[in-house]
């Protein structure tokens, strides 16, 4: 069965081409393919969904086709790839086979684009599975519930560098004048984060429930902190305490400017992972297999303080990345 996710993307800085070469592939191949103008949006679908082949025109205004592969192997670096060409030049074009595109089409040729699209396919899903059957595989659920979730842990790799969260939590707000007990406390969360996109995936492709869901998420999230135990608490939470007292240093010498209000906030920091998980059917031995992303807080965050002075400016200072037993100092 054809997977209703796109597997392949195209793009073009002319919507009309990019949406009939779409059209094209999918009418002789049944293979779903995802047409993109703007590369941006394409990486952006690329970081959350596993694309196996990527059709990329060489000439585009904001970017070459080559550069763009390879912001794309930064992401998914298993991916293919078909160089389309109307303008490019020798040079391009051998740079194009050297940096690993499986090959170059004139746009002139655009008819034979499904057929070479489909080969490349073919190739890739048989080296996929190869690759697969070579891995150590972990099973997600223990014996007498195989039979009904037949499911594995075929691998789980870090995705990208770890990524600070936007939002922070105020561990000290004080304003000029006041004095108060600074007891900073951090909870770090041991459980992962499934992407709406990818539990969207794993419902559709799966055919899985949100309770199914759930308690793969607790399979994945104690293998990811056996594999990676450095970086996560064990526990379900870890909770850093520091007591002091605490008032706003006032400025020495004249009327300064002074602080009329401090805010430290923590951000927790995440790591991200690309998961791959089989599923093998019971009575014909087919394999399947899914790709997810899923994140997981570490046991580092972020620290910012933010001084809000009397003329009505703010100054925000860094204090720095550290593990959650670190005392955090404010700076004057």
């Amino acid at each position: 069965m054809k997977s209703i996710i796109p597997e392949i993307i195209v793009i073009d800085d002319a919507p009309d081409a990019a949406n009939d070469f779409a059209a094209l592939i999918e009418a002789q191949t049944g293979l779903k393919v995802q047409p993109f103008m703007n590369h941006q949006e394409l990486l952006d679908f690329v970081s959350h969904v596993y694309v196996k082949i990527a059709i990329l025109d060489q000439v585009m205004p904001e970017i070459r086709g080559t550069e763009l592969f390879e912001e794309i192997r930064k992401i998914n670096p298993n991916i293919k790839a078909i160089m389309l060409t109307g303008e490019a030049t020798k040079e391009e074009v051998a740079k194009a086979m050297n940096s690993g595109f499986s090959l170059y089409l004139s746009k002139g040729d655009i008819s034979l684009l499904p057929h070479k699209v489909l080969e490349i396919y073919t190739e890739y899903e048989l080296s996929i599975s190869k690759d697969l059957r070579n891995k150590v595989k972990t099973e997600l659920f223990p014996f007498w519930k195989r039979f009904f979730s037949p499911y594995s842990l075929v691998s789980c790799t870090p995705y990208g560098p770890q990524r600070i969260a936007k939002e922070g939590e105020p561990i000290l707000d004080i304003y000029e004048g006041e004095e108060k007990e600074w007891n900073s406390n951090l909870t770090i969360e041991n459980r992962i984060n499934i992407e709406e996109r990818s539990e969207k995936k794993l419902e559709t492709e799966f055919s899985v429930s949100t309770e199914w869901i759930k308690d793969l998420a607790a399979k994945i999230n104690s293998s990811i902190a056996t594999q990676f135990s450095k970086q996560f608490s064990l526990t379900t939470q870890q909770n850093t305490s520091q007591r002091r007292t605490y008032r706003i240093p006032q400025p020495t010498g004249g009327a300064g400017i002074s602080v009329s209000r401090r805010v430290i906030e923590q951000f927790p920091i995440f790591q991200y992972y690309h998961v791959v998980i089989q599923k093998v059917c019971r009575w014909c031995k087919q394999t399947k297999s899914i790709s997810i992303i899923v994140s997981k807080q570490t046991n580092r965050v972020k620290t910012q303080q933010t001084d809000y002075l009397s003329d009505n400016t703010k100054k925000v200072i860094d204090l720095g990345i550290h593990g959650v037993s670190k005392l955090v100092n404010p700076r004057d």
